[in-house]
């Protein structure tokens, strides 16, 4: 139990914020990723790939929600507006209310 305490704490301290989004467990050592972080960017290791079968498709929903979310990252803005109020719902609420205000499904 201590190794996954520690490795909680070493991430929460930002230290491997350059590791944000790989794949890291329990058994890496944290110290020697974060110094190899350029080389793990550079050639996209300790990264999951989802591979989907030929043919099938992202929902409509879902493809314009993420460009909704990479063009405000884009733009430097948020969806911090569109969310606004959203907190008492339940997440399901939440998602279709967002969903809504972005347009995507009436």
């Amino acid at each position: 139990m201590e190794r996954p305490g520690q490795l909680a704490v070493d991430l929460d301290s930002r230290r491997a914020d350059a590791l944000s989004g790989r794949y890291v467990t329990v058994f890496d050592d944290l110290d020697a990723l974060v110094l190899g972080a350029a080389e793990i960017e550079r050639e996209g290791l300790y990264s999951l790939c989802v591979r989907k079968v030929t043919g099938a498709r992202t929902p409509a929903a879902l493809t314009a929600l993420l460009s909704t979310g990479e063009r405000c990252r884009e733009e430097g803005s948020a969806l911090h507006g569109h969310l606004a109020g959203m907190s008492l719902m339940s997440p399901e609420a939440g998602f279709r209310e967002l969903l809504c205000q972005l347009s995507v499904i009436s």
